[in-house]
């Protein structure tokens, strides 16, 4: 079973497990909106927490902004960066809750 994780920069194939199906250096060879996590360096999502918040595993596709995420730093260090709360709230008050189509 697998979900699409999706973002302003692509989209990405994730398996129920939360790891990254296919490495995004594949499709991104180049990080795209300054600031922003590079998509080539995700290596999971946090379904744990997902699952928890909502009641269910991610649906067919889910906004990145919605999981929470591991990441590798340019030097290695693994970061984490968590789901967007604000995001979260701002979906929940257009009645649009539930993570994920």
């Amino acid at each position: 079973m697998t979900f699409i994780v999706t973002s302003s920069n692509g989209n990405l194939v994730v398996l129920e497990d939360g790891r990254v199906f296919v490495p995004a250096s594949e499709y991104f060879p180049e990080p795209v909106d300054e600031g922003c996590t590079p998509l080539t360096s995700i290596t999971r999502f946090d379904v744990d927490e997902f699952t928890r918040t909502y009641g269910h595993a991610p649906a067919t596709a889910v906004d990145i902004l919605d999981l929470g995420y591991w990441w590798d730093t340019v030097e290695g260090v693994e970061q984490y960066e968590p789901p967007a709360q604000d995001w979260r709230t701002m979906m929940a008050g257009l009645g649009m809750t539930g993570g994920g189509k």
